[in-house]
């Protein structure tokens, strides 16, 4: 796996982590072509899954015109955002990547990358719970209360799943 997938990787993961369904109401194409939102919007290019599955939550939530007309503006607001920090996330692995842990400078190069790591997590998590509480803002009470049961429900999909891998991974042994 390449470096760039690694930090499209993290960066989704923080993204999907805190705004949850908030990228799912994102407009473009609403059959998951290419670009648009969602936890995989780093990629850039080629077929998003991702986002094929967002959109179809948001059509499952019956969002009207006007609400994904005010999602997708929410979001393309801070994809730019959320793009310069993934992009400042792989140089500063790069800058851990290029030098030699024999290097007199190693220490302090750790040092400074693992703070500017934190301040960009951290940049990431405000950045994401505002989309999230702008995104919310715009869905009645009952899309609200239906986002969380499908999220609810995509969670326990995920617990299922992921005792399943572990027994599998056990069985191994």
């Amino acid at each position: 796996m390449n470096t760039k997938s690694i930090a499209a990787i993290a960066v989704a993961g923080i993204l999907a982590a805190t705004i949850g369904f908030s990228a799912a109401f994102a407009g473009g194409d609403r059959h998951g072509g290419h670009g648009g939102y969602g936890p995989s919007m780093f990629r850039g290019g080629g077929h998003d899954f991702g986002l094929h599955m967002l959109n179809r939550m948001a059509d499952k939530l019956d969002l009207a015109p006007e609400q994904r007309e005010q999602i997708e503006e929410i979001v393309q607001t801070a994809k730019s955002k959320l793009k310069e920090l993934g992009q400042s996330m792989h140089q500063l692995r790069f800058q851990l990547m290029e030098i030699s842990p024999n290097d007199p400078a190693y220490s302090t190069v750790v040092a400074e990358v693992s703070q500017a790591s934190a301040d960009l997590a951290r940049e990431m998590v405000l950045l994401t719970s505002d989309v999230r509480v702008r995104v919310y803002s715009v869905l009645t009470l009952e899309q609200q209360a239906k986002a969380a049961e499908m999220k609810a429900s995509m969670r326990e999909k995920m617990r299922e799943h992921h005792e399943k891998r572990l027994e599998q991974l056990n069985s191994q042994d």
